[in-house]
Parts: C-alpha cells; structure tokens; sequence
C-alpha cells in the first residue's frame, strides 16, 4: 500500500519500521496537503475519493455496488483461519507440505496453490453432484430389476 502523501518522502536508509537512518536526510518528495492514500478509493463510509476518468462517454464515478466489492480486508480469513490447526484435514495436509518442502515461498506459488485448490474443490463438488444422483439411479434399477425378474422354481435337492 501506499505510503501518506499528506506527509514528505524520505528516500534513504531506513529500519524494517521505516525510521530512517540518517539524521541529514531530507525529503525527496514535498508533502501533498489534504492526499493521505492515492491507493484508497473509497471512505470507510463510503465517499469516493477519486474518479476513474472523463474522457471517453462510459467513464464517470463508480457506483455505490462497484465502490462495496473494492473493500477486501480480512479475506484471507476465510481460508487462513483454518490453516495450520483449525481443521485436521487442513492441519495434516499442511504437516505434509512442511515436510517436504511444498509451503508457498512467494506470491506466484501462493496463487498456483490458491488456483489448485479452488480447481480441485469445485471439481469434488460437481462430481458429488453427479455421483449421488447417478448412484441413486443405479441403486433403483438394480431394485427394479431384482423385482421384476421372474422367480426360478427351487429345485429339490436329492441329497436332503
């Protein structure tokens, strides 16, 4: 995310928290009165702060629909939430992976994973979708046929 513009930019030596190192340094970028985050769109209230253009006729504010669906915050919580120990499956998985050196490292592995996942779940949920009712299909014309089969008279066994 971007850093506040309301404030000046220091480009120099700096902590991992962003304290900068020098005493000497001076900021590279004037400070913009009024503009805290160019990366924000919306207000948490819901205001818009930016436009998307004005110069071709389909361009203009966003509306309010467009404007709720950018707010993404907590959305790694609905997978992260069970991931290393909330879920045994997730959690023996996740042992799995450690062992043998399969975690994500970066962004593009985390996303392949992400792709993978999502891939295989809803492929499980189609095949579900179609194997019950197909069991249950089979499971009545088995029924139906036992039932209508003609009987075979027992033959009497000499031997009792």
């Amino acid at each position: 995310m971007a850093a506040p513009m309301g404030s000046g930019r220091v480009v120099d030596l700096a902590t991992a928290d962003g304290k900068v190192l020098s005493d000497r340094a001076q900021p590279q970028i004037a400070a913009i009165q009024g503009l805290d985050d160019w990366s924000r769109v919306v207000t948490k209230k819901g205001k818009q702060t930016q436009t998307v253009g004005h110069h071709f006729p389909s361009e203009g504010p966003l509306p309010p629909e467009i404007r709720a669906n950018m707010d993404r915050r907590n959305v790694c919580l609905g997978c992260h939430q069970h991931i290393p120990t909330g879920d045994l499956a997730v959690s023996i998985l996740h042992h799995i992976a450690a062992h043998t050196g399969r975690i994500p490292a970066d962004n593009d592995e985390h996303r392949a994973l992400l792709s993978h996942i999502v891939g295989t779940a809803a492929w499980t949920e189609v095949l579900a979708l179609l194997a019950v009712p197909g069991a249950l299909l089979g499971g009545l014309l088995f029924w139906l046929r036992r039932r209508t089969r003609p009987r075979r008279a027992r033959s009497e066994n000499p031997r009792s």
